[in-house]
């Protein structure tokens, strides 16, 4: 290892000073004597520019015994879950001793003791002596009994809560803990039991112990360390020879599970922006049909189902824009209306569509079965309602009811026969089956010389 292997390394992936450089590689000079008289292999690690990472900047392998290394780890990038000892060390500035590491390259575990390195009360790097896990002796340090202050019934209750809790002697010694406490922090990789251990190995934030005027509680502070998050809790006791408890509860389950969310959301909304792009592609290819397309009848249902792809597309465009998986329903509808006047309208028959009513979220795929229905409604009125060369008038009437919505579409069109069986042809059947199948609602249909209102109910 040359100083020059640091030098290049600091500067390129950190954001340490000439200087700092300068007091690494002197580190790095006695480096190779500090792993003989440790009988570990010996590292500096430095946080990277970014922080969200920390780099191996110098490296010696011990003489006189075997190292844990078949390769060299210089420039090697460290993950924070792999190593909870060099993150304690570096993100607190303290030392920290005997905390099982995953040796990379080797895939197996080792023990690791970390000092932190500081130039000018800056911290620069941290110091970091391993050994291979199979040769460290665990060590169980024994508190004599007159320090074990709680009575039976307490320490029994101690044992029952889902908590880690343990308590700390004016000496900052940990002359309590229960057994999810040992539980917890043989999982943090702690070789030993931190019964009998000193405080200041094994805090996990810089909690101030509070003062004895204080009496209360402390707050409740998040902690990560490695693949664990904590909520950390520092209760003064000041009685008994106890100085403080902490309680510890650990929520890394919770947490996994928020950051899955958030990748599912962010996958889900991926896939309603393929969805959508997919759909207006079917819609143009469809449209591109129509050019050739002579048959009347034929050319109606091409057009009728460019536009139901449409409404599908319209209605992903708003789950692609929601944060969650509901959406606003009048933003749905308003996408509709748009899209039916766009394809659907003639210009010599100008046609007005009014929205109106109450807005509120309702799950996605309510939303999709809504605005098939509204989609087909609104074509057959604009369709069927107006006789040729008249302006007409659609309103879209939403109302929000505690158990079942409504939503009412009128038209002051010429009417129509709701008796008659042709008008199972404007798509009313259609309709009614997406109402009483997707939405388990009703419709009903009311039509004369001014007019007809369709109005279906809905779960939202």
């Amino acid at each position: 290892m040359s100083k020059h292997s640091t030098w290049v390394l600091c500067h390129k992936y950190t954001n340490l000073t000439e200087d700092e450089i300068a007091c690494l590689q002197e580190w790095d000079e006695i480096l190779p004597v500090l792993s003989n008289a440790e009988q570990s292999d010996a590292f500096i690690d430095c946080l990277t520019s970014s922080g969200k990472s920390a780099i191996v900047v110098c490296e010696a392998k011990p003489q006189s015994v075997p190292s844990s290394y078949s390769k060299p780890l210089l420039g090697m990038l460290i993950q924070w879950k792999n190593e909870p000892a060099v993150t304690r060390s570096m993100r607190l500035g303290v030392p920290t001793n005997g905390v099982k590491a995953v040796c990379v390259p080797e895939n197996a575990q080792v023990v690791q003791t970390v000092e932190p390195i500081f130039f000018r009360e800056r911290q620069i790097g941290v110091l970091i002596f391993e050994k291979q896990a199979s040769l460290v002796s665990v060590s169980h340090k024994q508190i004599p009994q007159d320090q074990y202050v709680l009575s039976d019934d307490s320490a029994w209750l101690m044992q029952c809560v889902d908590e880690a809790v343990f308590m700390v002697d004016a000496r900052g010694i940990v002359c309590f803990r229960n057994e999810m406490a040992q539980k917890l922090y043989e999982q943090l990789g702690y070789v030993n039991d931190i019964l009998g251990m000193e405080y200041s190995n094994i805090f996990l934030d810089n909690l101030q112990v509070l003062s004895q005027e204080k009496g209360n509680l402390g707050d409740r502070i998040e902690v990560s360390l490695g693949n664990f998050h904590l909520l950390v809790k520092q209760i003064l006791v000041n009685k008994n020879g106890i100085t403080f408890a902490v309680v510890m509860q650990d929520i890394t389950d919770y947490r996994n599970q928020e950051k899955e969310l958030v990748l599912k959301s962010i996958a889900i909304q991926e896939m309603h922006h393929r969805i959508k792009n997919s759909l207006q592609k079917v819609a143009d290819i469809l449209s591109h049909q129509e050019c050739y397309v002579k048959n009347p009848e034929a050319l109606s249902v091409l057009q009728d189902t460019r536009n139901r792809v449409l409404t599908i597309a319209a209605a992903h465009q708003e789950l692609m824009e929601a944060p969650e998986e509901k959406v606003q329903l009048c933003a749905v509808l308003e996408r509709i209306c748009d899209n039916t006047l766009k394809y659907a309208s003639d210009p010599l028959n100008p046609v007005s569509i009014k929205l109106q009513g109450d807005d509120f979220l309702i799950d996605a795929e309510v939303a999709s079965s809504i605005a098939l229905v509204v989609n087909e409604l609104v074509q057959n009125s604009i369709k069927h309602a107006f006789s040729y060369g008249k302006p007409g008038t659609i309103t879209i009437q939403v109302t929000e009811n505690e158990l079942f919505s409504q939503i009412q579409i009128c038209d002051d069109g010429k009417g129509f026969d709701v008796t008659d069986v042709q008008s199972k042809g404007l798509g009313l059947e259609l309709v009614r089956n997406l109402v009483q199948e997707k939405l388990c609602g009703e419709l009903s249909v009311s039509s004369d010389k001014n007019g007809t209102c369709v109005t279906f109910d809905f779960i939202g």
